[in-house]
């Protein structure tokens, strides 16, 4: 964005150039609407344009949506964590500060490059409740397929499933990230739910 304002301020007047960015950015953002609407989730570029001062914040944050739309789905792990070996209640945080805020979801994260998804399972349980639970020990649930059009969303979820010691604690590490967690029987767990939670209890699936 920098390099396309420059090369234009001095190619004539900053009116002009910014006339032009704010052009380039209005094109940019009917597209993501465009590709919103194929996706199923609602238009927003016109709201946007109304509310944006600058035609360089309408750049970034057209060239943002757009990176997202176009990547198509991202791979998440999700971890249920099983709360002795006789118990069906698993461990349920309410997510904050990301899509699905104030939903109940299990603990989870992306599938970073190289990693599998034990690997992906054991960091992320660690990181976000201090449980360590060694990657041999998850073994494959289940999958789903989440797309949030409201939030132009799409991602591939992998359920992995581990039991957690009957004294288990687990903590709150990333309080930005979860409001708490929760110890909760499967078929209990409360509304609002993470769309991959939602999808993954409609299947009728049941840990083991």
């Amino acid at each position: 964005v920098d390099g396309i304002k420059e090369g234009r301020v001095h190619g004539g007047s900053e009116t002009d150039s910014m006339e032009d960015l704010q052009d380039e950015a209005t094109r940019l953002l009917l597209e993501v609407d465009r590709l919103r609407k194929l996706s199923g989730a609602p238009a927003f570029a016109s709201p946007i344009l109304d509310l944006v001062g600058s035609a360089d914040q309408s750049m970034k944050m057209a060239n943002r949506e757009l990176k997202s739309l176009q990547a198509g789905p991202r791979v998440g792990v999700a971890v249920i964590l099983l709360l002795g070996d006789d118990s069906l209640c698993v461990l349920v945080g309410i997510r904050k500060g990301s899509h699905g805020a104030g939903k109940y979801a299990l603990p989870g994260g992306h599938l970073e490059y190289g990693e599998s998804w034990e690997e992906c399972a054991h960091r992320e349980t660690l990181e976000e409740t201090g449980i360590d639970i060694p990657p041999s020990a998850f073994r494959f649930a289940t999958v789903t397929n989440d797309v949030m059009a409201s939030e132009g969303k799409h991602y591939i979820t992998i359920f992995v499933v581990a039991t957690c010691p009957e004294n288990a604690e687990p903590q709150l590490l990333e309080p930005h990230k979860c409001l708490g967690w929760h110890w909760i029987p499967w078929t209990q767990i409360p509304e609002p739910r993470f769309l991959p939670l939602t999808n993954v209890l409609q299947s009728g699936y049941v840990p083991s």
